[in-house]
């Protein structure tokens, strides 16, 4: 009886809803924080904005799974350029990175093993200079 107590009261306290907002509200801050850190022309990714975070999903470029978690980025060919922004790694969800015929520089962030479910990362045709860092590389 009293273990049932405790999970009526966890439950009201952290209600399921709670916690999936909390996860897409903080892809979405991420999303924000990836597209503050490129440059990208044409306001490709103006869907990207703070004042848009519930449409996340919808935003150019992202795919979500049921639960509003972002599970694929395709930037292919968008012309960005700067440094490959290392907050991507805080999309633990991430199975798809696309980040093929672009002008970043710089390398991926060495703890680009942190995306556990990621399946797929294009980086082809990437403009020289971009490099995959020794701790990114499969072993």
């Amino acid at each position: 009886m009293r273990l049932l107590s405790v999970f009526l009261i966890a439950l009201f306290l952290y209600p399921p809803s709670a916690i999936s907002n909390s996860s897409f509200l903080g892809d979405a801050n991420v999303l924000i924080s990836l597209r503050a850190a490129m440059v990208v022309p044409n306001h490709l990714l103006d869907s990207w904005r703070s004042s848009n975070y519930t449409a996340h999903c919808s935003w150019t470029g992202v795919q979500c799974d049921h639960m509003d978690r972002v599970v694929a980025l395709n930037l292919c060919r968008m012309n960005i350029s700067g440094s490959f922004p290392s907050q991507v790694t805080d999309l633990p969800a991430l199975r798809l990175l696309n980040v093929s015929h672009n002008i970043l520089d710089g390398s991926l962030p060495s703890n680009i093993s942190k995306l556990r479910n990621l399946e797929v990362l294009d980086v082809r045709g990437i403009a020289t200079g971009f490099e995959l860092s020794r701790e990114a590389q499969p072993s």
